[in-house]
This record gives C-alpha cells, sequence and structure tokens, in this order.
C-alpha cells in the first residue's frame, strides 16, 4: 500500500506535519482497511462510529463492528492500494480529513471525508462518509 500526502494547513493556518496524531490515527484507519487489520480499526474509531455512503444503487450506513467485519473478510489492498491525504482542517477538538483512496480492492476508487474528534485527549474517527468515485466491484 502506498500513502501519499504531505503537510496540510488547517483552517487557523497552523501547519499540521504528516506525524500529526490526527494523520496518525487516519493512517491507522488506512492500515486497518487495506490489511484487514481489526485491531488498527479498533484504536482509530470510536465504539459508536458510523461509515456511510455508495456503491452504484447499493447505499451503505455500516457501525463500527459491520465495517471492522468487512474489513476483515475483504481487506482493501491486493497490491496496488493508493491513499492520499488531501486535507487536515482542525478547529479546537474537532477535525475533518478528506482522502483520496485508489485501488481499493484493485479497481475501486472513492474520496473520503472523516469527521474526527479529541475525547479525552485522544483523537478517534467518529465518522467516516465515502463517495465512490470509480471502478467497479470486483466479480
Amino acid at each position: 500500500m502506498k500513502l501519499t500526502g504531505g503537510s496540510s494547513v488547517s483552517s487557523r493556518g497552523d501547519v499540521m506535519s504528516t506525524d500529526s496524531e490526527i494523520t496518525r490515527v487516519i493512517g491507522l484507519y488506512t492500515k486497518g482497511a487495506g490489511a484487514g487489520d481489526a485491531a488498527s480499526l479498533d484504536e482509530a474509531f470510536h465504539d459508536n462510529a458510523y461509515w456511510f455512503g455508495a456503491i452504484g444503487e447499493t447505499n451503505y450506513a455500516l457501525s463500527k463492528a459491520e465495517f471492522t467485519g468487512m474489513a476483515v473478510a475483504q481487506p482493501g489492498d491486493t497490491g496496488s492500494l493508493v491513499s492520499r491525504t488531501i486535507s487536515v482542517n482542525q478547529v479546537g477538538d474537532s477535525a475533518t480529513v478528506v482522502v483520496e483512496e485508489d485501488n481499493y480492492w484493485g479497481a475501486l476508487s472513492f474520496t473520503d471525508t472523516f469527521q474526527l474528534n479529541r475525547i479525552s485527549g485522544v483523537w478517534k474517527i467518529v465518522c467516516k462518509s465515502f463517495v465512490h468515485t470509480g471502478g467497479s466491484l470486483p466479480g
């Protein structure tokens, strides 16, 4: 899996390095979803997090447990997954991160929007909304 990105600028103009806690949590998502790593997904997502989006005519509204089960059963990285952080915007204890993924399951492309909150000092993804931007589901 190839991760790309660089420094992003928050809404207040603060430069946030790629090793910031927010981007580390997004990296846990990328690793977890790509490799089917339940422990990484568990660390990244709040217990009450949800995933929303559609692929073709199929709409998805998945709980953390449902998404983790799907990721473990069908990891997204078949050897060519590329994930790019497009933007990171933070206001206090809230952040929004936009990520583009190509070659998910070898063929699909997505733009993901993650909402994160710092809860008791720990950043967690509380919601992932995705848009299917290309490719077809395999077989």
